[in-house]
């Protein structure tokens, strides 16, 4: 949930910036943004835009760990927890939609035995499935590894 919280108030924070126009540099009101983020109970943020070209601008503000007092920095990565699976699923259907996918391909001929081997039933479930929860992979949550 934090790192839902995180996204939406980047997103929130930056994008209107973009959109206006300012005597600033871009560069130094995006920092700004970030910095005034934090007067809203946010302990830190890392931010990373990118385009089809690659990342064109990164920032960061606050802390990373509060309990160690790590400063965030534009490399740390937060977990954004399940909901990677939206971002997933929108992708795997956009490609999917464009005919690049096929929802009822097997990860195994997409992945290859070497990636998906020691995963039961990864071999032979289609994305479809996976998509729908309803592929008998089972969850790696709460293995001891």
């Amino acid at each position: 949930m934090r790192g839902l919280l995180t996204l939406a108030l980047a997103l929130a924070a930056l994008l209107p910036i973009a959109a206006r126009p300012s005597a600033l540099a871009p560069d130094q009101e995006f920092r700004d943004e970030l910095q005034r983020s934090l007067g809203n109970g946010l302990p830190g943020i890392s931010v990373a835009l990118a385009t089809r070209q690659g990342v064109v601008w990164t920032g960061s503000a606050g802390y990373a760990d509060i309990e160690t007092g790590a400063p965030a920095h534009a490399g740390y990565l937060y977990g954004i927890g399940s909901i990677t699976k939206v971002f997933v699923a929108c992708v795997v259907q956009q490609l999917a939609d464009e005919g690049r996918l096929d929802l009822d391909a097997t990860a195994g001929s997409i992945l290859g035995k070497a990636i998906v081997g020691d995963i039961p039933n990864a071999a032979t479930a289609t994305l479809r499935q996976l998509l729908r929860h309803t592929s008998g992979v089972p969850t790696w949550e709460f293995d001891a590894d």
